[in-house]
């Protein structure tokens, strides 16, 4: 079972997205002033949307720490800060929205095994995309999962850069409100993926 660090501002409504279950279990993290984590028991850290990424620079060394030792960290809001080693959040709207559409680029790890890239657009008054917004810049292009029809990416998954896993998104709101709901082949499955990979890479860790 996977023990993950839940980083939270306060919005419980987070907590709702994020339930504890057979594969894992989530300790709140709450970000306060003068905030300094401890991850030293964390196979992974879980950066939702809503999150404080200027507090996530300033406790970047704890993340650091987390991957030097081959855990990982997974951060489904825009990392508009550098604290992500290598990946860092753009945020542009120059592109038409509802021209968004998604791709498979490489999925080594299987993050996108049955999952259908087109469940992960939605539209409502003429906008649509799940990363309608923004784009991720990465020093590592051979992490990239997923990119949009401008060849943005907007997932990717790092594990060359530190010991560790990284794996964001370009604010793709992602969790598991209810284990025992079916996936969809959408946001749910590739979440669902995703702490699979965690916990395989945590498995060969160990090894």
């Amino acid at each position: 079972m996977l023990k993950a660090a839940l980083i939270e501002n306060g919005d419980l409504g987070n907590r709702r997205h994020f339930v504890d279950n057979e594969r894992i279990v989530y300790r709140h993290e709450r970000i306060a002033r003068g905030w300094t984590p401890d991850f030293s028991g964390d196979d992974l850290v879980v950066v939702p949307n809503g999150a404080d990424h200027v507090a996530l620079y300033r406790a970047r060394e704890a993340t650091a720490a987390v991957l030097a030792r081959g855990g990982a960290v997974a951060c489904f809001c825009g990392c508009f800060t550098p604290w992500l080693p290598g990946t860092v959040w753009i945020h542009d709207n120059s592109c038409p929205n509802r021209e968004v559409r998604y791709h498979v680029v490489a999925d080594p790890l299987g993050l996108m095994h049955g999952v259908d890239p087109a469940r992960l657009s939605t539209e409502s008054h003429g906008i649509s995309g799940w990363w309608a917004c923004g784009y991720l810049q990465t020093t590592y292009p051979e992490s990239v999962v997923l990119a949009d029809t401008w060849q943005r990416p907007v997932l990717i998954a790092d594990t060359r850069s530190t010991p560790g896993l990284i794996v964001a998104t370009a604010s793709g709101p992602l969790g598991e409100p209810d284990p025992a709901a079916a996936d969809g082949g959408g946001p749910l499955r590739l979440y669902r993926n995703i702490l699979r990979a965690v916990a395989a890479h945590q498995e060969r860790r160990h090894d």
